[in-house]
């Protein structure tokens, strides 16, 4: 039980910093389009009063962070699902 548990926080805490890093990739790449840097190539197209950067983070959040949850954590929770049961059979 202990390791369930102890999966379940690993993946908790995994997919919490998958969904901040992607809202905070979405940010980032939002940054010179919002304040309409000249070589930016949107930067005509922007109005810099505009929920830009909240749109970016909502789109890191809704549509990037999934992809990264699919192809990132399912992977990983295997890989560590693997060393607690081997971890948890060397106790025994």
């Amino acid at each position: 039980m202990i390791i369930l548990v102890r999966l379940l926080r690993i993946a908790l805490v995994t997919i919490l910093c998958i969904v901040a890093f992607a809202a905070l990739f979405e940010f980032l790449n939002a940054i010179p389009t919002h304040l309409s840097l000249s070589d930016h190539p949107q930067a005509g197209l922007t109005n810099p009063r505009g929920p830009l950067v909240f749109d970016a983070l909502v789109w890191g959040v809704v549509f990037r962070a999934p992809g990264y949850l699919f192809n990132g954590t399912i992977p990983l929770l295997i890989i560590l699902a693997v060393a607690e049961w081997k971890s948890a059979k060397s106790w025994r």
